[in-house]
């Protein structure tokens, strides 16, 4: 099972997860670790975890801070890969803004981590120079490129 605040709130409990469904998740999963997955539901309609897969809390993402008010001490951060794994843009916080001198507009590297509400947060933010995000956009189509090479 998965225990999750949103799951728990919209369907009253855990969900069930398949061994099948973890089954191609690199490495094996322990309680405890964090996991992002989609919804299903089984022929008796009760939810089940599908795509389930490990959030690697060092895996990088670059984005660009969407949004951020110091008066309310918090801010989000727009990347579309993070919005195709968690559905939204991606909280950050007064103190890793402030940390890593970040403005709205900004782009940004960070790792999400997931808080105990289930809600994705900015963690290790930095904010990326015009060189380094050709770089990373470089890096990126050069990865892309050998994933389609391997299909």
């Amino acid at each position: 099972f998965i225990s999750c605040p949103d799951t728990l709130e919209k369907y009253g409990g855990d969900v069930f997860v398949h061994k099948r469904e973890i089954e191609g998740v690199h490495g094996k999963l322990s309680a405890g670790d964090q996991v992002f997955f989609s919804i299903g539901f089984n022929q008796q309609g009760q939810p089940q975890a599908r795509h389930v897969q490990r959030l690697d809390p060092m895996e990088t993402f670059v984005g660009v801070v969407k949004r951020f008010s110091v008066e309310l001490g918090y801010g989000f951060v727009d990347c579309n890969v993070t919005r195709q794994l968690f559905g939204g843009d991606i909280f950050l916080h007064r103190t890793q803004a402030e940390a890593a001198d970040v403005d709205q507009g900004d782009t940004v590297s960070f790792t999400v981590e997931v808080s105990a509400r289930g809600q994705p947060q900015a963690r290790r933010v930095a904010r990326i120079g015009q060189e380094e995000r050709i770089g990373r956009l470089e890096a990126t189509i050069w990865e892309l490129r050998s994933q389609i090479a391997v299909l």
